[in-house]
């Protein structure tokens, strides 16, 4: 999710008249504190459990730090596209002070914070209503 995120802000960025709106569910895009070890280590468990391949891992490794140190703070203020942001208060992947920034330095963004959710958002019925509503608005 995060680096689709990063893409679709990027992509915002350059084409503004293509997008009509944005979702970001817990997204990356603004510089985090520095990753701790345990952390890569998590996610390198998780992504052994898809790819056997090493060098696979290690890349995806390297995607995500680099993802989750991307920061695009600095230009979001120019993001006018309609943004509906979606986060999980439990969220310990993106911490949910990321969410409330977003909507600050997004000029045309909503929030929905969702009290009982964590990080995998795209599981919950209850945020697709959201994202249905938000698409379905003028």
């Amino acid at each position: 999710m995060h680096i689709k995120a990063n893409k679709v802000l990027k992509y915002a960025l350059m084409y503004p008249e293509k997008v009509n709106k944005i979702v970001l569910m817990s997204a990356a895009g603004l510089k985090s504190p520095k990753i701790k070890k345990e952390r890569l280590e998590r996610v390198r468990f998780y992504f052994a459990k898809f790819f056997a391949n090493t060098k696979q891992k290690e890349l995806l490794k390297e995607t995500f730090v680099n993802v989750y140190n991307s920061d695009l703070t600095d230009q979001l203020a120019k993001i006018k596209t309609k943004t509906l942001i979606l986060w999980g208060e439990k969220d310990t992947e993106m911490n949910i002070k990321k969410a409330h920034k977003f909507h600050e330095l997004l000029p045309n963004s909503q929030i929905v914070i969702f009290p009982k959710l964590g990080h995998m958002l795209i599981r919950k019925s209850e945020v697709y209503k959201e994202v249905f509503k938000f698409l379905n608005s003028k």
